[in-house]
């Protein structure tokens, strides 16, 4: 996955930016993100009532791995403010030096996503600069604008919209009133190569039912389509800016090929323990379903997870157990501008599609010293190198390019298959009053890709500050 330049207007606008989670409607631990790990949230969203803030930190990242060293140096800079609880503005700023690749799925240095320019040899400037401006018009609705990133679901992945990826311009309708909740998000992505950009808009709204405090459900449905391409320039969809429609019928009014995707949502809370569920649903047909035929466009995918919060010798702990599943070519379309993707990042789910994950994580808050343990096991087929056939597993091939003449017999883990088990601990500390994060970070990988097996043992050591700070744990 390749990373493109960073220009500061409104549609072109798209910093490559770290992890980022913006829990929607999740009430089940309000004490654990604001307390544990830096609020473990690096979305620029926050419901506290400061008046004003102004802080600044380094940001110091040096990483080791088989002879290699590598690092991030920069500082980081952050600023709110708001005008009688009505208006916030919320801005972010990182920036500095690095000898590392700006990879997606792989860094020792454990960033995620970044703008990187070459200076010289294996020397980078990299930055994050974003912001969100948010506006409450009453205790009922609340307007959003900015470049940032959002996830939607109460999983440490998301099967929606994810927090793994880039950030994108976007405007954002969040209301709520008795048991309903809504929420509408209209981004500018794009994807293609560095010397050609295709432009994209994307669409996506989530209506949740608080059935009592136990229970929540919810539907949520999106759309993508191209705003130009080489032969045709459509412009914005206004259509689609409507938060009162459902998209697949207004995509069949239009007569367009959108890439439109529905899922369906659940929540059971019980004291401090929670159960979700996700259901992603791109395309099926039933008939398909019951012959067992495992179609190639039978595309959709599950997640199922628990999360429960401790407290043991009054010291908070917090443990979760997550199940991903997505069939092969999900989230694909014949044409890949309009993949549920953005600049050739996955929207949801970092692995994209045509695998299978398992994944745990705890957290332990301790009077010194917070501690971190996650493994993450998967299942995942990829497609054959120097091939141009698709297999299902990367959403930014043409589903047209499956293997010639088959259309059954699509499971998980077609194409090549490859097995990895990753296994990670951080040690975070905190000072200076609590506003910086020293933390060393240890990890092991082990891969099996036929022929091979490979190995990767790895440290990470940096100096952060706690709001926005570095996490990965795929």
């Amino acid at each position: 996955m390749t990373y493109c330049l960073f220009h500061f207007t409104f549609f072109n606008a798209q910093t490559l930016i770290n992890i980022e989670h913006q829990k929607f409607s999740s009430d089940a631990f309000p004490s654990l993100y604001t307390d544990l790990f830096s609020d473990h949230s690096d979305t620029l969203y926050r419901n506290n009532r400061e008046n004003f803030n102004v802080n600044w930190s380094p940001h110091l990242i040096y990483a080791y791995e088989d002879n290699v060293f590598a690092h991030q140096t920069g500082f980081q800079f952050n600023f709110f403010a708001t005008y009688q609880n009505y208006i916030d503005l919320h801005l972010h700023c990182k920036a500095g030096l690095s000898n590392a690749n700006s990879n997606a799925y792989e860094s020792v240095l454990q960033s995620k996503a970044y703008f990187f320019q070459e200076l010289d040899t294996n020397v980078n400037l990299f930055q994050d600069l974003r912001f969100r401006w948010i506006w409450r018009t009453n205790k009922f609705i609340q307007f959003h604008f900015g470049i940032d990133k959002h996830k939607i679901g109460e999983g440490n992945r998301s099967l929606f919209l994810g927090n793994e990826g880039i950030a994108s311009p976007f405007v954002m309708l969040k209301s709520s009133f008795w048991k309903l909740e809504y929420l509408y998000i209209h981004q500018i992505l794009r994807e293609g190569k560095t010397t050609h950009y295709m432009p994209k808009g994307n669409a996506q709204h989530l209506l949740q039912f608080n059935w009592n405090k136990n229970l929540s459900l919810a539907f949520f449905e999106n759309v993508g389509y191209i705003i130009k391409d080489t032969l045709y320039d459509r412009g914005l969809e206004w259509e689609y800016w409507n938060p009162t429609i459902f998209f697949r019928p207004q995509e069949y009014s239009l007569g367009s090929s959108d890439n439109v995707n529905m899922g369906f949502q659940m929540t059971v809370r019980f004291k401090k323990n929670m159960f979700y569920a996700q259901f992603i649903l791109d395309e099926f047909l039933l008939s398909q379903i019951k012959a067992r035929s495992r179609w190639q466009h039978n595309k959709y995918g599950v997640q199922f997870g628990f999360k429960k919060e401790l407290n043991i010798k009054n010291r908070p702990l917090f443990w979760r157990i997550e199940c991903n599943i997505v069939r092969p070519y999900t989230y694909s379309h014949k044409d890949f501008n309009t993949s549920y993707s953005n600049q050739s990042l996955p929207l949801a789910h970092p692995l994209g599609s045509n695998f299978a994950e398992f994944f745990n994580e705890i957290f332990i808050s301790g009077k010194w010293l917070n501690t971190y343990f996650f493994t993450q096991f998967y299942l995942k087929g990829n497609d054959i190198v120097g091939n141009k056939t698709s297999y299902g597993g990367d959403l930014l091939k043409s589903y047209s390019d499956k293997p010639e003449g088959q259309e059954f017999g699509f499971k998980i883990g077609s194409g090549e298959k490859t097995y990895r088990l990753q296994i990670g601990t951080k040690f975070v500390k905190t000072i200076f009053n609590k506003r910086w994060n020293l933390f060393v970070e240890p990890r092991l990988i082990l891969e099996k890709r036929k022929p091979t097996i490979e190995n990767k043992v790895f440290v990470t050591v940096g100096l952060t500050s706690r709001f926005l700070e570095e996490w990965r744990n795929y």
